[in-house]
């Protein structure tokens, strides 16, 4: 029978999307497990950390994830076939200066 561990004291889906905001600020070496546990929150511990996520790149992958099928939506448009290239670099650069300035962004690239 598979010994089972407490409950989790967050939520994965929240934690990930603290812990992009991290890296998309900091850098991906420049950020640590301690600010990554720190931002998580919950109390969690580096064993917890990393049973939930296997290891910083686990949790960076997952980052990457999230953003490409969030944030780096501003840019689908250069895909769009209907558009004139002008017409869709002229709307993703616009879309992007738009999210970048949005209150609480990170500053920095994420990719």
């Amino acid at each position: 029978m598979a010994l089972m561990g407490r409950p989790r004291t967050f939520d994965r889906n929240v934690a990930i999307e603290q812990a992009l905001n991290l890296f998309w600020e900091k850098g991906y070496e420049s950020t640590t497990l301690a600010q990554l546990k720190k931002a998580i929150g919950g109390g969690i511990s580096s064993p917890s950390f990393y049973a939930a996520f296997g290891s910083k790149e686990g949790l960076y992958k997952e980052c990457v994830a999230f953003y490409l099928a969030t944030y780096a939506k501003v840019t689908e448009c250069l895909w769009d076939n209907n558009l004139v290239p002008r017409e869709a670099l002229e709307q993703s650069m616009l879309r992007s200066a738009k999210m970048q300035c949005e209150d609480n962004h990170p500053k920095g690239c994420m990719v």
